[in-house]
């Protein structure tokens, strides 16, 4: 028997650790590296994503700007788990057909190991793209009428710099620029007129989107009393400052818009015809003219009623409605990551 076979086969394992010892080290480099990696890239690409949403919030709600969109884009890029170091760029794209803010982060990464193959740095990117989109559903307190868009709205607070300065009327027969009417409806069939006039003055108690049927009950009219009811938003408290409009203020209403308006000049016939939704409005009510008895009764129409108010953007809260692909811009947007 060889005494020396336990010392060759020791000598060959040691020369055998010798020579895996750098693959072994190879290997726990490139782990260590990897992780390094991942994880960098991960926190850029959240960093990239909470700067897109936060810049794509400032072309929403009342006052939209395209500068504090880019501004804030940048900033909150920088935010942890970004860094200020980061280098940051942010696109933002406002148009009547896009409004989306777009940033793209990156970081120059000092490696641990892979130096030894002649590797110091890598430098890793992200890129995240917010859009804001027409909504498909507002939260409770929809109005018991419809209305079809105008044409010429100029959407107050815009970065044209018209700061609110441009009223609207709405009004049973239109007959200038700026003025508009509409259509009576009611989200329930049947309905009282007790719970009509409880509709115009707090809104709709439900959720309402673009599948919700509304129901045509009368042509542009106001009744003293439902007038009344109406006008109670006015006094009803809450916030009374249009720049910081938002979903649930009394004097805001998130008008449901429809392709077409009725022309019945029936009364509480509960048809469902031209009250298809296809869209919503915000319009800030500013003041009422209830107009003055014609000799009909009260229980007739007030012919000179006038609403005023002014057309904003709106900020809905989280998660409210969906978007539909296609459809018209109105104002009132939901903002979420596209990319």
């Amino acid at each position: 028997m060889n005494s020396n076979a336990p010392k060759k086969i020791k000598g060959q394992v040691l020369l055998l650790a010798v020579a895996l010892l750098p693959i072994v080290v190879g290997i726990g480099a490139l782990v260590t590296d990897l992780g390094v990696l991942y994880l960098t890239k991960s926190e850029l690409q959240t960093a990239a994503e909470q700067g897109a949403l936060a810049g794509c919030h400032d072309l929403n709600g009342g006052h939209p700007s395209p500068a504090n969109a880019y501004s804030n884009g940048i900033i909150y890029a920088k935010k942890s788990p970004g860094k200020v170091s980061d280098t940051v760029a942010a696109t933002v794209t406002y148009t009547e057909t896009q409004k989306s803010v777009k940033v793209v982060t990156s970081r120059a990464i000092n490696l641990f190991f892979a130096p030894i193959w002649g590797k110091e740095s890598n430098t890793l990117s992200a890129s995240a793209t917010a859009r804001l989109t027409p909504a498909s559903g507002i939260p409770p307190g929809a109005p018991p009428f419809v209305i079809k868009a105008p044409t010429d709205i100029i959407w107050q607070g815009g970065p044209q710099g018209d700061s609110y300065s441009q009223p609207y009327y709405m009004k049973k027969t239109p007959t200038k620029a700026q003025e508009f009417t509409y259509v009576n409806g009611v989200f329930k069939n049947p309905t009282s007129f007790d719970a009509y006039l409880d509709l115009l003055a707090d809104g709709y108690s439900k959720p309402v989107n673009l599948s919700t049927v509304m129901y045509h009950i009368g042509p542009a009219t106001a009744g003293e009393t439902a007038v009344n009811s109406f006008a109670s938003r006015l006094t009803a408290g809450g916030n009374q400052d249009i720049l910081q409009a938002k979903a649930g203020d009394p004097r805001l209403m998130l008008i449901p818009v429809v392709q077409t308006l009725s022309t019945s000049t029936s009364t509480w016939d509960y048809s469902t015809r031209n009250m298809k939704i296809i869209g919503f409005v915000g319009f800030w009510f500013d003041s009422i003219n209830k107009g003055k008895l014609t000799g009909y009764g009260s229980n007739r129409y007030y012919l000179d009623f006038v609403v005023t108010g002014r057309f904003v953007r709106v900020a809905l809260p989280t998660g409210t409605g969906n978007v539909v692909p296609g459809q018209q811009w109105y104002g009132v947007g939901n903002v979420q990551l596209v990319e």
